[in-house]
């Protein structure tokens, strides 16, 4: 008998344990704040979990590491980084500060979209917005595209490039002047575009809008992984490069 009641007790502590995980497993934030200031303009920051470990951004760096929680107790240990140069004033600073801040987080609190890190006197030291990875109903506008062999490029002038995601698993919008439509599938951080294809009207105007219609439908087709942002939809060839990125359209 006090074998079994011992078994049961070992069942529950166990389950308790992996009810506590979901909370944050699989979840992916963006740091709007952190040691009571906003962060620099033009920096992201976010941090994901999952089954243990954490990955994310430090403001110009890709991140890593593990975290292990229990009840509303957190800790952040073994993490590494790139070791990217930091371009924007401020932003390498600004990167030790954070790493500082994971290091004296002690506690977290979740409210709806929000979690907040706390430290071992119970002050909010960063709070974090829930970023959403789902493409599905989504509209986006380019603000860059890379063209092969050469860099990331803005549209011209007085042209607007266009892409949304229906729940149906289609993909259309602007290249400029033509429609263009295909087929998608996400998993995980990955998507597959199939099927592309576009109308066929010329467009003499403005100089050069056929030529950016075909550069930015070659790039469309050598997407291969994307991410969401703080609002900017970065479309990849790898998990390191980025051949379009867009901001969310209203």
């Amino acid at each position: 008998m006090k074998a079994k009641i011992l078994g049961l007790l070992l069942i529950l502590a166990l389950s308790a344990c992996s009810a506590e995980t979901p909370a944050l497993d699989g979840t992916e934030w963006n740091l709007i704040e952190f040691n009571s200031h906003p962060l620099i303009d033009n920096t992201v920051i976010w941090l994901k979990f999952s089954e243990g470990r954490i990955s994310g951004k430090d403001s110009c760096n890709l991140t890593s590491g593990a975290y292990t929680v229990r009840r509303d107790k957190i800790r952040f240990t073994n993490i590494f980084h790139t070791l990217m140069g930091c371009l924007i004033p401020g932003s390498e600073d600004q990167s030790h500060e954070y790493y500082d801040m994971l290091d004296a987080a002690k506690r977290f609190e979740i409210n709806q979209d929000q979690i907040s890190l706390l430290d071992k006197e119970g002050s909010v030291i960063a709070i974090f917005t829930l970023q959403d990875q789902e493409l599905a109903g989504t509209s986006w506008t380019v603000t860059r595209f890379y063209v092969a062999g050469q860099r990331m490029i803005s549209p011209l002038a007085d042209t607007q490039l266009t892409l949304r995601f229906s729940a149906d698993g289609k993909l259309s919008g602007s290249a400029g002047c033509n429609g263009y439509f295909a087929n998608y599938e996400t998993e995980d951080d990955s998507i597959k575009i199939t099927g592309l294809g576009n109308n066929l009207m010329d467009c003499p105007e403005p100089e050069g809008l056929m030529e950016q219609e075909e550069q930015y439908l070659k790039a469309l087709q050598t997407v291969a992984f994307y991410h969401v942002e703080a609002g900017i939809l970065k479309l990849r060839r790898d998990e390191s490069m980025d051949v379009i990125r867009l901001e969310k359209a209203d």
